[in-house]
């Protein structure tokens, strides 16, 4: 039977990204194993960590634990994952790897192979339109070198899709609607009451879902709802991170504790979408983010920052607005202030999201992978 490697940096990237590629790869006639770091950097929890581990195994997934680090100065730990690694690789036969996360995939890349290829999926280029220098500096010239040791390189937005076309060597290039999104868990949900949390009968719902963190940039759709504080409207903010006082402070100080909550990490994230009116999503970089999409299947107008990854989801005017960071006069209150009172604008753009997400759905990524897992 044919053998394919799944490598990524850390457990959680398996369990949101890949089960369908493991499934869809053995339902192609492959054994799949799985090599990531499960003990450390993960953004879901221990016991997240361990239903995956039964998961895989309920699949007869053998993994293997590699100490990746995502800190690319962390010279004595790339080494040993590089070490794990090639020892994985020596003891099975495998007809390709499929390598994911720019130091994995980095590493992955320099293993000795006796037969593999290696597939590369870049879930959005560290070096982009805006990027710290260093990013340039440090990850673009690793990432044009191994794109020499790469025989199919997949990107999952355009502007790396096109990018990568004019610099990198790549045997082949493809571009893929995403991960694909798995559909599953939005049937027969009911919307979250949020009726403790609204101040009046009319508030609309503001929603993000994401790590608190500078990237993901919430601090700057708090400071823009001050600016319409006197508007009727709740925003709730969705996850966990090491900014979470920060945030709690900066809501304090706005004094907008009524109007902003923070709801932690959450398993009924259909149902809170079922309950929003507008998906907020003020990142600074983004690859294709999932969230965005979920927000979008469930029918929901989308309000995001004018980055990589999100305009390959949101039409400008069409399915909700592309915010523009670095505009003080044109920022989130400018647009969201367009909501109030307008149910039909709020229908419309909603019906508009569910009609563009559909070439991202999993079906639809399924086979686009299928045509290039399907070429060993």
């Amino acid at each position: 039977m044919k053998k394919a490697l799944i490598v990524t940096s850390v457990a959680s990237m398996i369990q949101q990204f890949n089960m369908i590629n493991i499934k869809l790869l053995q339902n192609l006639g492959f054994d799949v194993d799985v090599a990531c770091n499960f003990e450390i950097g993960n953004t879901i929890s221990n016991k997240k960590i361990d239903e995956l581990k039964a998961e895989l195994q309920k699949l007869g997934v053998n993994f293997f634990q590699v100490d990746f680090s995502r800190n690319i100065t962390d010279v004595i730990k790339h080494v040993r994952s590089y070490n794990q690694l090639q020892k994985i690789v020596e003891a099975d036969n495998y007809s390709f790897v499929h390598c994911q996360a720019p130091i994995a995939g980095i590493i992955t890349r320099l293993i000795k192979y006796p037969s593999s290829k290696v597939i590369y999926t870049a879930h959005g280029f560290h070096f982009y339109k805006g990027a710290p220098k260093i990013n340039w500096l440090m990850l673009y010239p690793l990432e044009r070198l191994f794109s020499r040791k790469t025989n199919h390189l997949i990107t999952i937005n355009k502007e790396d899709y096109h990018f990568a076309k004019k610099k990198f060597y790549a045997q082949n290039l493809h571009y893929v609607h995403g991960v694909g999104l798995a559909t599953k868990k939005f049937e027969n949900i009911k919307p979250f009451n949020l009726d403790n949390l609204k101040n009046f009968d009319d508030d609309l719902v503001f929603m993000s879902i994401g790590e608190l963190n500078d990237n993901k940039n919430q601090q700057q759709v708090i400071n823009d709802l001050e600016k319409i504080r006197d508007r009727h409207f709740i925003y709730i903010i969705c996850g966990v991170g090491k900014k979470r006082e920060y945030l709690e402070q900066l809501i304090k100080e706005k004094g907008l504790e009524n109007k902003i909550f923070l709801l932690g990490y959450r398993e009924d994230i259909p149902n809170l979408l079922a309950a929003t009116n507008v998906y907020i999503h003020p990142s600074k970089r983004e690859g294709l983010p999932v969230s965005v999409m979920e927000a979008m299947y469930t029918g929901v107008p989308i309000c995001c920052s004018n980055i990589r990854g999100n305009v390959d989801l949101v039409r400008h005017e069409v399915n909700g607005y592309l915010v523009d960071l670095n505009n003080s006069d044109e920022g989130f209150d400018f647009y969201l202030s367009n909501f109030f009172g307008n149910e039909r604008m709020l229908t419309e753009m909603g019906e508009k999201s569910i009609k563009l997400i559909n070439p991202f759905l999993e079906k639809n990524v399924i086979q686009e992978l299928e045509d290039i897992y399907s070429s060993y």
